[in-house]
């Protein structure tokens, strides 16, 4: 008699556990990419300092690029529309 309800309190258990282990697949395969990053996430391509205070990022953001100009007081961004950006000779 013990024995058997030794034997539901197992299967009870690693029933609740393999339900635990789907539920966290399944998020995971919901909110994350297969890189671990949110699928909507921000990209940074490439990032350049002009100066002490300034840099130039071209940065993706649900598939499209922007350029991203910052200062210490300021913010410029500008969407990039089907152009090619040479940064250096090899960035092509």
């Amino acid at each position: 008699m013990e024995s058997f309800l030794l034997i539901k309190i197992l299967i009870g258990i690693s029933t609740f556990l393999a339900a635990i282990y789907l539920i966290v697949i399944l998020i995971k395969r919901r909110f994350l990419s297969s890189h671990g990053s949110p699928p909507n996430s921000i990209k940074i391509i490439s990032y350049r300092r002009i100066d002490q205070k300034t840099a130039l990022s071209l940065v993706e953001i649900e598939g499209r690029k922007f350029l991203l100009a910052s200062n210490g007081t300021a913010l410029a961004l500008e969407q990039i529309k089907n152009t090619r950006i040479k940064l250096s000779d090899s960035d092509v």
